[in-house]
């Protein structure tokens, strides 16, 4: 993972100041490098993809069991997924930002 922004120390995303994002933050920057596949209904943003790609695909049977997937991780505050529940020291307990809405 990598800290490609961080607020407080001066270094702005795009510019964007505290002010206008509302208060200090970090952006990280994390890479997948290896030829794995990860599983949806395991990881959020897996199954927020998956759920998108089969509304392209105009799977509506495939969209809803990705968003009964995402109901299930839902834990009344965000995506309680594997990274959230069991992940690395900067995943662990941190919800990710993502947009089921768009589904």
């Amino acid at each position: 993972m990598y800290r490609i922004a961080n607020s407080s120390a001066g270094t702005l995303f795009r510019s964007v100041s505290p002010t206008t994002a509302g208060g200090n933050y970090v952006v990280l920057w994390e890479v997948h490098n290896s030829t794995g596949i990860l599983p949806d209904c395991t990881y959020g943003d897996i199954t927020v993809y998956t759920a998108l790609e089969m509304k392209l695909e105009k799977n509506m049977t495939g969209v809803q069991r990705e968003m009964d997937c995402l109901n299930v991780m839902f834990d009344g505050y965000g995506i309680a997924d594997e990274a959230y529940k069991d992940g690395s020291a900067s995943e662990h307990g941190i919800y990710q930002t993502y947009k089921p809405e768009l589904c």
